[in-house]
């Protein structure tokens, strides 16, 4: 059974829901190599609702006494009902927070091990207590292969470790040049009595005796194949003379310069590929590299998917499966009966039936345990033009949904897929020197590979920085993209105007409404736009130009009173998407901010709402709550009431009140770009004497504004068209 801890304090049981320690829609994911992350939706009615703080709160989830998942929140956005959505990233996000300095390794270079161990060590001397995480196992051939890293900047150690490490393509054993794809290596974050220690390993190492077996405890099965960098002849080229003649492997091989695979190319056909080691003079070692590189580049990168119930949960004597646990699949149907790394478990923790586990396939070559797999499995060679064609869809739906193609800068916006959380200061944006530059990228959206977190590239007040994107929709439409091979390591850009070089194959062009969406075939380095780069992205527009004649269609549609007209010529308070109308002033209740704690007030001279989201409101509604008492108060009468003034955004000062024992109030000035706040506090009637205003009187006449932050308090603030 899964319990959930927020800094050891408990927010969710199954046993609790009664006690209203309850979340929903709980799914937490552990993944090899990768930060995991766990999202859940978080009731009003909690009583750790107000409790959870971005970056600061330690989230556990917790199977019986065992530590299941650890990491921190990330982010949280409120709906109609005030449900908090709630995005936590996984423990190794931790490597985040702590620099590493600039260093150099570049002509003398560091064994993997070494430089693994250099990096954790010192995170854990610099990283706080409840975010320790010691250095832990370190083994496999791969701690031995030299790599030349070199950073001019202090980088975050998780930019290091997944860039320099687990993303390193090539290194070398002693002279010898050696592919990296062909040495296993896994992050792991290993438990013991309460400390997280990090291995960094070829291999997990547990087998589970339990099987996964079709009928019995596999309840659906899907298969991914990426075939879209295999080759099947290889010509391998070493160093080149002084006429520039490279060394070649004719003399060892036949009078052929080319290796091949006639399994692979019985099924995929001649493809070819030129590989050059700069280093290798030998010709014997030249064909080595080359046999090894084309005995990897024909292994198939399959994953399959299998949502399975854990037989461990009904019968404790059944061994239990584990994240990097080696487990056996037997499917008749689909013809699979093998040993999988256990490499992503998706648990779904108020419903265990849909808790899915996704499995690596490991082989040798095209032969052997492959022979069986070709029978069931039909797989097919795509261009890149192909996999933009994949791409245009889940890349438009993310950046239409976030507006990014109508508030570019450059006509283009570009899609960043990396491992890591960006920042200021990392790839891509520190290559971002100028203003213009940061300027030209707004609208730019980046994937954390890593986290499956999307962001947004924001200015706010002069300054950028990298905005967590809340919206799912948006999210998952991203991850779609992630998924052809084109974005797997780099960025897919998306222009909304005829392009201009330097473009990509795989890049989209979005022509507008009345115009096809195209792919890029043909990169193009510099010089001028060329037609024949691009062709119509067919996969996508054949569907949606129909959708978007119909958008067209309704542009132009008004109410049953001729009243209301919806599109581009009315008003552009009311968008119509795929989900129905969206009205650009009140949405759904939701408020535009709400003070974090309103009982110390709030000082004369405050400035909120400042980014811009008041653009498209005509008012505002301030909601008031008064906590400074008098002697003649009473703090339990009327004073938690939240008392309403509508201000108009025109930049005229006005006045929000609260009717207390003294006249509490608050000037406010308040236009599209931000919302001032003036000093609070109560008016008094001030005693004038030698005024009387009849003989032996005393009167009290005139009034006194007495300054205190803690009157008339704004808490919430709505907007309206």
């Amino acid at each position: 059974m899964f319990s959930v801890y927020a800094d050891n304090k408990l927010f969710y049981s199954p046993r609790l829901l009664d006690e209203r320690y309850a979340i929903t829609e709980p799914q937490a994911t552990l993944e090899l190599n990768k930060a995991g992350s766990f999202t859940f939706n978080l009731p009003f009615t909690n009583p750790m609702y107000s409790s959870l703080k971005k970056l600061k709160t330690i989230i556990t989830i917790r199977e019986d006494d065992e530590v299941l998942w650890k990491g921190r929140v990330l982010n949280d956005a409120k709906d109609f009902y005030n449900t908090k959505a709630v995005t936590c990233e996984g423990e190794l996000a931790f490597l985040n927070d702590i620099q590493y300095e600039p260093h150099d390794y570049s002509k003398k270079g560091i064994k993997m091990g070494e430089y693994f161990k250099k990096l954790i060590e010192h995170y854990a001397s610099e990283c706080s207590e409840e975010r320790m995480i010691k250095l832990g196992n370190v083994r496999g051939a791969f701690t031995d292969v030299l790599i030349y890293p070199k950073t001019t900047d202090y980088t975050n150690v998780w930019n290091l470790i997944s860039g320099n490490l687990i993303g390193a393509s090539t290194g070398k054993v002693g002279k010898d040049e050696v592919d990296l794809s062909d040495y296993d290596r896994y992050l792991y974050i290993r438990r013991e009595k309460g400390v997280s220690y990090i291995d960094f390993v070829d291999d997990i190492g547990k087998a589970s005796s339990q099987i996964i077996e079709f009928g019995k405890n596999l309840l659906d099965l899907s298969e991914y194949v990426d075939a879209s960098n295999v080759y099947t002849q290889i010509i391998p080229l070493g160093k080149a003379d002084s006429k520039g003649n490279r060394v070649d492997i004719k003399l060892v091989n036949g009078g052929k310069n080319y290796l091949q695979s006639d399994s692979a190319i019985a099924l995929f056909g001649k493809i070819q590929k030129s590989v050059i080691w700069e280093d290798v003079t030998n010709r014997n070692t030249l064909k080595a590299n080359g046999q090894r590189m084309l005995n990897k580049a024909v292994e198939m990168a399959i994953k399959i998917t299998i949502r399975a119930f854990d037989l461990h949960r009904i019968n404790v004597n059944t061994d239990k499966i584990d994240f990097g646990d080696k487990v056996h699949v037997v499917s008749l149907p689909h013809e699979i009966s093998s040993d999988f790394l256990c490499s992503k478990i998706v648990f779904t923790l108020d419903n265990l039936e849909n808790t899915e586990y996704t499995f690596g396939l490991d082989f040798e070559t095209m032969s052997g345990s492959f022979a069986s797999y070709k029978r069931t499995y039909q797989y097919k060679m795509e261009s890149a033009l192909e996999i933009g064609n994949q791409n245009t869809q889940g890349l438009l739906d993310a950046m239409t949904r976030m507006d990014s193609l109508q508030t570019q800068v450059d006509s283009s916006i570009c899609s960043w897929f990396y491992p890591g959380v960006p920042t200021a200061e990392n790839y891509p944006a520190v290559e971002w020197t100028t203003p213009e530059a940061k300027h030209a990228h707004i609208g730019d959206l980046y994937y954390d590979k890593s986290t499956g977190i999307g962001y947004r590239w924001t200015e706010n007040s002069g300054g950028y920085y990298w905005d967590v994107i809340e919206d799912k929709q948006v999210q998952q439409a991203l991850q779609n993209a992630l998924r052809a091979q084109s974005t797997a390591d780099g960025k897919v850009r998306c222009f909304s105007a005829q392009p201009y070089p330097p473009y990509e194959v795989g890049d989209l062009w979005v022509q507008g409404g009345s115009g096809d969406i195209l792919c890029c075939q043909h990169d193009r380095e510099s010089g001028s736009y060329v037609a024949s780069d691009w062709v119509r992205a067919s996969k996508y527009t054949d569907d949606t130009k129909a959708i978007e004649a119909g958008k067209t269609a309704t542009d132009y549609i008004k109410d049953g009173a001729g009243g209301v007209q919806v599109g581009p010529n009315g008003s552009s308070n009311v968008t119509m998407t795929d989900e129905g109308l969206v009205f650009n002033g009140i949405r759904n209740l939701v408020p535009l901010w709400e003070n974090a704690d309103p009982t110390s007030g709030i000082a004369a001279g405050t400035v909120i709402c400042s980014d811009g989201r008041l653009a498209s409101y005509a008012a505002i509604a301030i909601g008031c709550q008064e906590y400074y008492t008098s002697p003649f108060d009473s703090a339990s009468t009327d004073g938690g009431l939240i008392q309403y003034t509508i201000v108009m955004l025109n930049g005229k000062e006005a006045r929000c009140s609260y009717i207390w024992d003294y006249s509490r109030a608050r000037k406010v000035t308040a236009n599209k770009k931000g919302i001032t706040f003036g000093p609070g506090g109560y008016y008094q009637t001030k005693k004038l004497p030698g005024l009387p205003l009849y003989p032996g009187s005393n009167n009290e006449y005139g009034a006194k504004f007495n300054s205190h932050n803690q009157c008339c308090v704004p808490v919430v603030i709505y907007g309206f068209l």
